[in-house]
């Protein structure tokens, strides 16, 4: 539904930038085709909003998303240049999206100094992107804790996959050996596997059967289809917390079902409350300042090797708390 809404709204921009060589609809067009994945499309876009773009503004908000788009693509290098050219553009000091969006290059290119100077240039501009500099600043300081206790790639990673969840759970916690092999479910079968049918070609195979086997909740197949390449969820990773627990130390999973929420975003009734809770009790995952959990938003790649590091020691311990 969300792909048909952008593609339909993507037309409305296309419509009005050949009607009027708008750059503004130039780069709205370039934002639905960056969220439908199409960069191409969307670097097209770009270059003929620069092209008819009179303000200053609008060119920022342009070479903003282009920054943007490199960064997807991987091409940091790309990045630094478009960088250098808004950096060109007077005002550009106060356009706090394309120093939020170098920020991320920089982090990629595990330039960590850089990125933070950035985001605090983006944090003193009065501007609608300071939640999204607060948020990777934070992302950066996780980052830094990751990579000093693990080599994993997937640090760097603004988002995690169930497939790489899955390698980490067997390669860097070892969950089959803690919770024990007696725990898990008999396979039917290497090549039906219980029902599995889109993991064979993922480099983690391997991870995603041993991890199937669990039974985990938040690993669950729905027809037949695993998801490899599917984001985690913040409450996917407290069921995941939870259920692991559970298997080693029989930790309930019903001990907060009909508790208060102390969450303004998460009701008691959310079929995931009683996980989350688990897990904030155990100190594995926290809400913020504002009393919100995030429940629905995307877990990075620092924050699931950090938890599940934490989780690790948990698990060595010889018993925990139900």
């Amino acid at each position: 539904r969300d792909a048909q809404e952008s593609r339909g709204l993507g037309d409305v921009y296309k419509r009005q930038a050949l009607d009027r060589k708008a750059a503004d609809a130039y780069l709205g067009l370039a934002k639905v085709n960056i969220k439908l994945g199409d960069y191409d499309g969307a670097t097209i876009a770009l270059k003929a909003g620069i092209k008819y773009s009179k303000k200053r503004s609008e060119k920022l908000d342009l070479w903003a998303q282009a920054i943007r788009i490199e960064n997807l693509r991987g091409n940091t290098k790309t990045a630094k240049k478009y960088y250098r050219k808004a950096k060109g553009i007077r005002g550009s000091k106060q356009h706090a999206e394309i120093h939020v969006a170098m920020a991320q290059a920089y982090i990629m290119m595990q330039e960590f100094d850089d990125a933070e100077s950035l985001l605090k240039i983006a944090l003193g501009v009065d501007s609608d992107f300071k939640q999204e500099a607060e948020q990777i600043l934070l992302n950066l300081q996780l980052i830094e804790r990751a990579v000093a206790i693990t080599q994993s790639e997937f640090a760097y990673e603004t988002t995690i996959s169930r497939e790489e969840i899955a390698d980490l759970l067997v390669r860097e916690l070892n969950v089959l050996e803690k919770i024990g092999e007696a725990k898990t479910a008999p396979s039917v079968g290497e090549k039906s596997d219980q029902g599995l049918t889109d993991y064979s070609t993922s480099k983690y195979v391997t991870a995603i059967l041993a991890v199937h086997r669990l039974g985990l909740r938040s690993m669950r197949v729905r027809n037949g289809a695993f998801q490899p390449h599917r984001d985690l969820k913040r409450v996917e990773l407290a069921l995941l917390i939870e259920d692991i627990l559970h298997e080693k130390f029989a930790v309930s999973r019903t001990q907060f079902i009909g508790t208060d929420s102390p969450f303004n975003d998460l009701a008691s009734s959310n079929t995931g409350f009683n996980a989350m809770m688990t897990a904030v009790t155990r100190g594995l995952i926290q809400g913020n300042q504002s009393g919100n959990i995030s429940p629905d938003q995307l877990v990075t790649g620092a924050e699931a090797i950090l938890v599940l590091h934490q989780l690790n020691s948990i698990l060595s311990q010889p018993s925990v708390g139900g």
